[in-house]
């Protein structure tokens, strides 16, 4: 079975991700990369059809009080791949390049300390 671009996309960025989980395990971030899955089911009158659409993968961070501090996906549309971090209620942002997961580890291992720290 021939692997598609988009799969190939999709297992690179998880594995870039992957990276940048691993480095924030080591700080004590709480983290988990999650690959996203849909299944269309469409009835017609010949039948049941189906498909599965794989989305990118993304990492969620959270404090370790269970709140999320950020979503982060990798962004290869520019001219540089990068991450991109969305913290909640705010729009996406470059964290840093994907060359540099222990520089966006440290920034993020950041933002949950300040977040563990803020009275509520």
């Amino acid at each position: 079975m021939a692997v598609s671009r988009g799969a190939t996309r999709i297992e690179k960025h998880s594995a870039q991700l992957g990276e940048l989980a691993r480095h924030l395990r080591e700080r004590g971030v709480p983290n988990l990369v999650s690959k996203r899955i849909r299944l269309k089911i469409d009835t017609t009158p010949h039948g049941t059809r189906s498909s599965v659409d794989y989305d990118a993968p993304e990492l969620a961070v959270w404090s370790d009080d269970g709140t999320t501090v950020a979503i982060v996906v990798v962004d290869d549309n520019q001219k540089e791949t990068t991450f991109s971090m969305r913290p909640p209620g705010q729009a996406p942002q470059t964290l840093c390049p994907v060359d540099t997961p222990s520089e966006g580890a440290a920034i993020i291992a950041g933002m949950v300390h300040l977040d563990s720290t803020e009275t509520p």
